[in-house]
């Protein structure tokens, strides 16, 4: 599997998953540096480690709504 680092900057959906007071910033912008390893017309995956073994383990795996994504690009390798 192709392993790609990459910068992702995106508009958070502000859903804290619990009841909780009004969001301060509804227009939160994050940022976030992770593993690409899928992408389907709706999200992009990305985890936090690899381990390429046989059977690929992730960890710190997350999935941002293409339709909340500002900017993207890959990160040189060098």
């Amino acid at each position: 599997m192709k392993r790609r680092a990459v910068f992702i900057r995106w508009r958070d959906a502000n859903d804290p998953g619990n009841w909780t007071s009004a969001p301060r910033n509804p227009e939160a912008l994050i940022t976030t540096v992770g593993i690409m390893f899928a992408k389907t017309k709706q999200y992009v995956s990305l985890c936090q480690s690899f381990d390429d073994n046989d059977e690929p383990l992730l960890r710190g795996v997350f999935n941002i709504p293409r339709a909340n994504i500002i900017e993207m690009y890959e990160l040189d390798r060098k």
